[in-house]
C-alpha cells in the first residue's frame, strides 16, 4: 500500500498549484453546454480535470480515476486505489456569480475512503480528511455541534429536483431550506453545523465522494436517497445528515417523493 502521508502531501501541493492556476484563468472563462442549456462546462473544468489526470498518471499510474469530465466505463471503485474528482462543483455559480464553487477530490482503496479534499476557491478554504485523523479546515481541526431535532435544522436541497409535496413537507418539519447550487458546498455547510442535512437528488460519485470520509470522521451519516448504503459504482443521489435527524428526512422522502 502506498504511504498515505506522501500522497496527502503531494495532493495538497497540487491543490495549491491548481488554486493559483484557476485564479489566473478567471479573466478568460470559456463556457459550453453539455446535455442541455443549463448544464454548463468551462475551460476551467476541463483544465483542472486534465491537470489532475496528468498528475496521477505521472505519479501513481496504477491508480484509477473516476471524474465528471471523462468516460468512467472501465473504473471499478472497489478495486485497488481509485480517485473520484469533480474539477469544479458548482460550475453555474462560477459562471454567474464568481463564488460558491469548489474542487472535490477523494482517494479510495478497495472501496474505503482514505483521503478527502474540498477546496472552496472563493473562500480559499481547504477542507481535508485523512482516515482516522479527523477533518480540518486550512489545518485547523473541525468539531461539529450536531442537530438533534429536525425542526431546529436548516436543510439544503435543490427545489427543482424535489416534488412540491416533498419540499413543502421538508419546509414544514424543518427550520427551513437553503440552496447554494453546489452539492459539495451544501455538504460542507452540513459538516460545519450550519445545516442539519444536505440532500442532493442527482448526485454522482464525484459530487459526493468526499462526504463519505467527512461523515465517517465526524460521525455523521451518508446514504442514498432511500436510506441505503452508497454503491460507489452506481451513485444516483445522496444525503449527508446529522445522525438524529437522518431517519426523519428519509421517512419524509419515502412518503412524498
Amino acid at each position: 500500500m502506498c504511504a498515505i502521508q506522501e500522497i496527502d502531501c503531494r495532493i495538497e501541493a497540487w491543490i495549491a498549484q491548481i488554486a493559483r492556476k484557476v485564479d489566473m484563468m478567471l479573466n478568460d472563462v470559456a463556457v459550453e453546454t453539455k446535455k442541455h442549456d443549463l448544464d454548463l462546462v468551462t475551460n476551467i473544468d476541463k483544465e483542472v480535470q486534465a491537470d489532475f489526470t496528468k498528475f496521477i498518471e505521472e505519479n501513481y499510474p496504477e491508480h484509477q480515476i473516476m471524474g465528471e469530465e471523462k468516460s468512467n466505463s472501465e473504473v471499478d471503485m472497489y478495486r485497488g486505489y481509485a480517485w473520484a474528482i469533480d474539477p469544479i462543483d458548482g460550475t453555474t455559480n462560477l459562471v454567474k456569480q464568481g463564488k460558491d464553487y469548489c474542487l472535490i477530490v477523494c482517494l479510495f482503496y478497495d472501496g474505503e475512503p482514505l483521503l478527502a479534499y474540498t477546496y472552496e476557491f472563493y473562500q480559499q478554504k481547504l477542507y481535508k480528511a485523512v482516515q482516522g485523523q479527523g477533518v480540518t479546515i486550512n489545518g485547523v481541526p473541525l468539531h461539529v455541534d450536531k442537530y438533534h431535532h429536525l425542526n431546529d435544522a436548516l436543510i439544503s436541497i435543490d427545489p427543482k429536483r424535489a416534488r412540491s409535496e416533498l419540499l413543502k413537507a421538508l419546509i414544514s418539519k424543518s427550520h427551513g431550506f437553503r440552496f447554494i447550487g453546489a452539492g459539495g458546498i451544501g455538504a460542507l455547510r452540513t459538516i460545519t453545523g450550519d445545516f442539519g442535512a444536505s440532500i442532493d437528488m442527482g448526485a454522482n460519485l464525484w459530487d459526493m465522494s468526499a462526504q463519505l470520509l467527512y461523515a465517517k470522521e465526524l460521525r455523521l451519516i451518508v446514504t442514498d436517497i432511500q436510506g441505503n448504503a452508497i454503491d460507489l459504482n452506481h451513485v444516483k443521489g445522496a444525503i449527508i445528515a446529522h445522525p438524529d435527524i437522518h431517519e426523519d428526512i428519509i421517512n419524509i422522502i419515502k412518503t412524498y417523493q
